[in-house]
């Protein structure tokens, strides 16, 4: 069996809130030195959110890693990838969000997983959530439980995937966030919108304000604000 040093982390990072309030959070747990980011460029149609990754990397001082890799665009046809078709705001026929990537986060999660193998890294750390989410299965707590189980079998080792966010609501994450100091971060660098738009400004951050990214984050903002 493969030995990972359990004082050691690396945190799938999008730019996004949920992953920038998971890389703060790592970094408290296990020390910026034992904390490596990874962040996947994988055609998405906001790839704003690879170039905020850098800049919140290098704001926290973390080493960020980025994988580049297309194999959704072979699928064809999904919103969020460059030339995709569809209305990333519509709910398609299988009663899923049409923003949804079959198979995006285990295959993510398998990815970062590999280089963590390589590194020698135990702990994994991912901003997936089931509370406030986008309906998406592969952000479930059984869909992960799940898959860590696998990834251990496949690669005969031990990681530990954490999820701090995953029965968090928004308003929650937004209070996390502000009790570990990087909500200015947060506010002022991080992307969630599936558009990619940082011409408008917010009081939650930028955004086009209509996607149901933004009004998911909307939302806990104003519920946050509410106390």
């Amino acid at each position: 069996m493969k030995t990972l040093d359990a004082k050691k982390a690396v945190v799938a990072f999008s730019g996004g809130q949920d992953s920038t309030t998971c890389l703060k959070h790592a970094i408290d747990k296990w020390g910026n030195g034992n904390v490596f980011s990874f962040t996947i460029n994988y055609n998405q149609s906001h790839v704003i959110e690879v170039q905020q990754a850098v800049k919140i990397a290098t704001l926290l001082n973390v080493n960020l890693e980025i994988f580049s890799s297309d194999i959704f665009s072979s699928l064809g046809g999904l919103p969020l990838i460059q030339g995709g078709e569809g209305n990333v705001n519509e709910i398609g026929d299988d009663g899923l969000p049409k923003s949804f990537i079959p198979g995006r986060n285990i295959i993510f999660l398998s990815i970062v997983a590999a280089y963590a193998y390589k590194n020698g890294i135990a702990n994994i750390v991912t901003g997936v959530c089931e509370t406030d989410y986008s309906g998406y299965p592969d952000c479930r707590d059984h869909t992960i439980r799940c898959l860590n189980a696998t990834l251990n079998y496949g690669m005969d080792t031990e990681f530990h995937i954490h999820t701090p966010l995953m029965h968090k609501t928004k308003k929650e994450t937004f209070r996390m966030a502000a009790d570990m100091g990087i909500l200015p971060i947060i506010i002022e660098h991080t992307n969630t919108c599936y558009n990619g738009d940082r011409d408008n400004k917010h009081d939650w951050g930028y955004g086009c304000d209509n996607c149901p990214a933004c009004q998911l984050r909307k939302k806990g903002w104003e519920e946050f604000q509410n106390g």
